[in-house]
């Protein structure tokens, strides 16, 4: 059985190394079912080195929990994994967003080598908007790291970035970061 921390966002390589399989094999396979998406690391850097692998989502969280062996949300509150799950269930509402736009809005993340690291990244119009998800009501100011990172790495292109939480209400986190709370983010 799969480990349940990488089973809902997986690395091409962490899927295949848990299955045995060499990475292309994995990816096909993935891919054929329709039950996952990519999400592609981002294309554009400056100055930075930059991680270039992508990220597997499940497009089916109950098919992905059922593999997982999960069977209650109090199981992912007792194993630690709602952050990786809600980053899926997140990514995969904003990949269908992004795909209803007119132009067709770009969804990607990003990583350095330095270990920076925004979860998701909308991109329309030459506009980036950087998205952390946070399982916890109460993002910490260590949560918004990568967010200025990628901020001040294209300040022209990432005027604003956004936390999606758990919080009550959105409330501005720093000047340029603000939480929105999961049923306002999604109900686009």
């Amino acid at each position: 059985m799969a480990d349940y921390q990488y089973l809902p966002r997986l690395h091409e390589a962490h899927l295949a190394a848990m299955l045995g399989r060499h990475p292309a094999v994995v990816l096909h396979g993935a891919r054929q079912t329709g039950k996952t998406t990519l999400c592609r690391a981002a294309a554009f850097s400056r100055g930075r080195r930059v991680i270039k692998a992508p990220k597997l989502y499940w497009r089916d969280t109950g098919l992905a929990a059922h593999l997982a062996g999960v069977s209650s949300s109090a199981e992912l509150n007792r194993i630690g994994a709602w952050g990786a799950w809600l980053e899926n269930w997140v990514a995969v509402h904003l990949q269908a967003f992004a795909a209803l736009q007119t132009p067709r809005a770009a969804l990607s993340h990003w990583r350095t080598s330095d270990g920076r690291e925004v979860d998701l990244v909308l991109e329309q119009r030459g506009r980036l908007l950087p998205i952390e998800v946070k399982a916890t009501a109460h993002p910490r100011p260590a949560d918004l790291r990568g967010l200025h990172a990628f901020q001040d790495t294209f300040p022209d292109r990432a005027p604003f970035g956004l936390v999606i939480c758990g919080c009550g209400a959105p409330a501005a986190l720093s000047r340029r970061i603000l939480a929105v709370p999961f049923q306002t983010a999604l109900l686009t």
